[in-house]
């Protein structure tokens, strides 16, 4: 036979008396204390040790109060253990970028079951010093159990029924994909203990009842091998990421029948941050056309992923992007020259850092960028009217709070008198 209680403490142990250790019962319990059911395996007998315990914890507060599990025999052996009453934390803010391909939120969110490992912090208990439930000290051990499913809704559901939940390897829920998330991806293990980091993208406006409407949140649910549930807001105001870009480019690469260097006719080229948040930019794909003769047999131009100075067929010609020159703006980007066919929209590492734009009401709210190029400038095939077309697209990602930096930037008279010039 056992019988086993539940003890809550603060800043005040509770106190185990030597009537409950004489004689353990209902009579004897501790005040404060909380009697445990055992439930026994059907057909087998109550002397097994392969038990399961349930405990209502009246108003359990695992955020100011540990609770220990005391599990004592008939013969008054006692075992000691910290319960894992504690859901899962939100480690650090979550990472919002927008896609103007898709117009589609990219979201990384990073989790972790954490466990309380300061000495100091951690209750003693003097009596069921069992192996794994103490340390050398006498304070118990907080074992967390790790992360174990997670659940996400567009709306405010506090009924886990309602939810779908998804384990954390989620390369075996088959069906994450048709739950209106797209990309969402495998958990991703990081260096801190118990910590998983998820990715998804979230439509920018989804379809509900043959109505459209803008997704202003979502809720993620994660909890661990206890149960222990946590929720969050991601939050996806419509302030948030409000970038303006250019909507059309023509640049023009000149030939010369003489010789000399490559010469490209292209504009300077702007974009402005609209919302309240500082924005990180960055080119995320460019995607092209051959130019094709009128049979569309004979490729008369096309882009290629070459440096400058590699030498060229009459037919390629190498796009780059690239930082402007003696910038008028007082807020300079941090543009690196990149051929445009090398940025691959599936791999952000690929991506063009332009930089970091400040909110609408502050100075280092413009960028600005440029084309250059390289080509066989003598032999270059003419296009003849026609017109080789691109789409360019951006990923913005919006700057938290604690790391803004450009609250100070300089003066915006000479950035918004080009600004004024270009437009």
């Amino acid at each position: 036979m056992f019988w086993a209680t539940l003890m809550h403490l603060q800043q005040k142990y509770t106190q185990m008396n030597a009537a409950f250790m004489a004689a353990p019962g209902q009579n004897t319990l501790p005040a404060n204390a909380v009697n445990l059911d055992f439930n026994y395996p059907q057909d087998q007998a109550a002397d097994n040790t392969n038990i399961d315990i349930t405990a209502v914890i009246p108003n359990a507060d695992p955020k100011n109060y540990f609770y220990i599990m005391h599990v004592v025999c008939v013969e008054s052996e006692i075992t000691s253990s910290l319960l894992d009453l504690n859901a899962p934390v939100k480690l650090e803010e979550e990472h919002i970028g927008y896609d103007t391909t898709n117009s589609e939120y990219t979201v990384k969110v990073k989790f972790q079951d954490k466990m309380l490992e300061d000495t100091d912090k951690l209750p003693i208990s003097s009596i069921g010093g069992a192996t794994g439930t103490h340390k050398p000290s006498g304070h118990l051990i907080d074992s967390q159990s790790g992360i174990k499913q997670w659940a996400w809704s567009y709306e405010d559901k506090t009924d886990a029924a309602k939810l779908r939940w998804m384990d954390v390897d989620a390369e075996s829920n088959t069906d994450r994909g048709d739950t209106g998330l797209k990309d969402i991806t495998p958990h991703t293990e990081t260096a801190t203990t118990n910590a998983q980091e998820y990715s998804f993208r979230v439509p920018k406006i989804r379809n509900v009842a043959g109505t459209d409407e803008t997704v202003t949140s979502v809720w993620l649910y994660v909890k661990d091998a206890n149960n222990n549930t946590t929720k969050c807001q991601i939050a996806l105001k419509k302030d948030l990421i409000d970038v303006a870009v250019p909507t059309k480019v023509s640049v023009i690469a000149v030939k010369k029948p003489n010789g000399g260097p490559a010469e490209l006719l292209a504009p300077v080229c702007y974009i402005e941050n609209h919302g309240t948040n500082e924005i990180e930019a960055r080119v995320s794909g460019f995607v092209t056309k051959d130019l094709m003769d009128d049979n569309g047999t004979t490729t008369l131009l096309t882009l290629v992923d070459k440096q400058k100075n590699a030498g060229f067929n009459k037919n390629e010609l190498a796009l780059f992007l690239t930082p402007v020159a003696n910038s008028s703006l007082a807020h300079k980007s941090e543009l690196k020259e990149t051929n445009v066919k090398s940025i691959d929209a599936a791999n952000e590492n690929t991506w063009a850092y332009i930089g970091r734009m400040g909110t609408k009401d502050q100075n280092a709210r413009f960028l600005d960028f440029t084309f250059d190029a390289d080509y066989q400038v003598q032999l270059i095939n003419e296009a003849s009217g026609k017109r080789l077309t691109s789409t360019m697209s951006y990923h913005f990602t919006a700057v938290h709070d604690r790391d803004k930096k450009l609250e100070n930037a300089q003066s915006l008279e000479g950035q918004e008198a080009a600004v004024d010039v270009a437009e």
